[in-house]
């Protein structure tokens, strides 16, 4: 039987092993509370720095979607009037005046077209207009026509078409003769319904909108076709929120480019502001701040469920590390437990 000293130093020798045996899953969990805090620090981080920035990355989606919209646009229209500068110079002025088949060929141009009116006006203000009939007259204001007659593209602001009650604008572009010189322009009215309709296939966000406006703050289209055609000095009025629409406008016509935040109704909006090339009139993008938001708040919560994926990947890769680096230690101890038995 052995002696009590014996048993006492037996069961020492065991309360060492085990405490040198615990060492691998003492070093496993701190790998794993290190992980822990680390990944769990990185997302706050993250977290907190996507907060903070909310309305930048708001402001930028923005900008961006204004940016493209608002080239795409621009070549749309830089197209259609690079179309009408060719289609002017395809017969001579005065033969458009005198030869029924050039007439002829101009107004089966003028049916095939999307256009209001189609016309022709010399520098002594005599007017050829192409339409259901041939009409020749003269302009009432050929002031109207005088920045095209001067050697230029001109775009003029919506009005009230006299012959179809609807609201149009204007697209003159300069006729040259064989020598080179500007002796008339040649002209198109476009209805704005038809710009209004390019802008309802466009969307802010779900409820967000686009619109046109021009030098005059007159809305040349917006996808909501109740609100073209009218005066933003108008609309204010009635609606005080989109004052600060007009406040900015300004300097997006010499700056190039504007954004303004304002409140409509409750609802919290965002507009970025891009001038059109070659025209008169600028480009505006509205979207309400909390549908921007919520595309935010999925990039917030990805980053959220990546770091958690991320925690437990490198804590099971942490676990089984610990595993294996504790059981030499531990192998070492036991070693030595036996050579001091």
């Amino acid at each position: 039987m052995p002696s009590k000293s014996k048993t006492k130093k037996h069961i020492l020798r065991k309360d060492k092993t085990a405490k040198k045996g615990s060492i691998a899953k003492r070093l496993t969990i701190a790998i794993l509370k290190i992980v822990f805090v680390s990944v769990l620090v990185s997302n706050i981080l993250a977290i907190h720095i996507a907060k903070k920035d909310m309305k930048e990355i708001q402001g930028d989606v923005i900008k961006a979607y204004t940016v493209s919209n608002t080239r795409a646009f621009s070549d749309h229209f830089s197209d259609e009037i690079n179309r009408l500068q060719g289609l002017a110079q395809i017969v001579d002025l005065n033969e458009a005046f005198t030869d029924t088949k050039v007439q002829e060929k101009l107004q089966y141009i003028y049916k095939s077209s999307h256009f209001l009116n189609l016309y022709y006006v010399k520098q002594n203000a005599d007017l050829i207009a192409f339409g259901d009939q041939i009409n020749i007259t003269k302009a009432k204001n050929i002031k109207f026509f005088g920045k095209a007659l001067g050697g230029e593209v001109d775009i003029i602001n919506p009005y009230v078409d006299a012959l179809t009650g609807e609201y149009c604008i204007t697209i003159a572009v300069p006729h040259k003769d064989s020598q080179g010189n500007v002796d008339g322009a040649f002209c198109v009215d476009l209805a704005t319904a038809e710009l209004s309709e390019y802008l309802s296939e466009i969307s802010v966000g779900e409820n967000g909108y686009s619109y046109i406006v021009s030098n005059s703050m007159d809305i040349v289209a917006h996808k909501d076709s109740t609100k073209a055609n009218k005066n933003l000095n108008e609309l204010v009025k009635k609606d005080p929120g989109i004052q600060p629409i007009i406040d900015i406008a300004q300097k997006a016509f010499v700056e190039g480019s504007a954004k303004v935040e304002y409140t409509i109704n409750g609802n919290k909006m965002y507009s970025e502001i891009q001038k059109i090339d070659g025209t008169n009139w600028i480009f505006v993008s509205s979207a309400y701040r909390s549908e921007v938001q919520k595309r935010v708040n999925v990039l917030i919560r990805n980053t959220f469920i990546s770091g958690a994926i991320l925690f437990l990947v490198i804590a099971s890769i942490g676990y089984l590390t610990g595993k294996k680096l504790g059981r030499p230690i531990s192998d070492i101890a036991r070693y030595f437990d036996r050579f001091r038995s």
